[in-house]
C-alpha cells in the first residue's frame, strides 16, 4: 500500500466516520529502456541464438562494447543493424 493514495470527496472524514474513501493507485514510475543489452539479451531482441550474435560480431557486422569482461552492445547499435539490414 506504499503507492496507495486515499481520495476522498474534497473533505476529511471526522473520527470513528463510517464514510467509504476510494482507493487511487499512484501511477508506476517511468520505465527506462537500458543504454546496452547483454549478448543473450540481443540474441532475444534480434530473435536468433546467441551464437548467431557472436558469430556477427567476430565478423565485425555487429559491434560492440567491453566493460571488464562483459560484452555488451549498444541499444542504438541494435538499431542501426536492422535498419542497414533490411531488405
Amino acid at each position: 500500500m506504499a503507492n496507495t493514495i486515499f481520495a476522498t470527496n474534497n473533505h476529511v472524514p471526522t473520527e470513528g466516520s463510517t464514510e467509504m474513501t476510494q482507493q487511487v493507485r499512484a501511477p508506476n514510475p517511468v520505465r527506462y529502456e537500458p543504454l546496452v543489452h547483454t549478448v543473450k539479451e540481443a540474441a532475444e531482441l534480434l530473435g536468433v541464438g546467441r551464437t548467431t550474435v557472436y558469430a556477427l560480431i567476430r565478423s565485425g557486422r555487429l559491434p560492440v562494447v567491453k566493460i571488464g569482461r562483459r560484452t555488451v552492445i549498444r541499444r542504438e547499435t541494435l538499431r542501426v543493424f536492422l535498419q542497414f539490414n533490411e531488405r
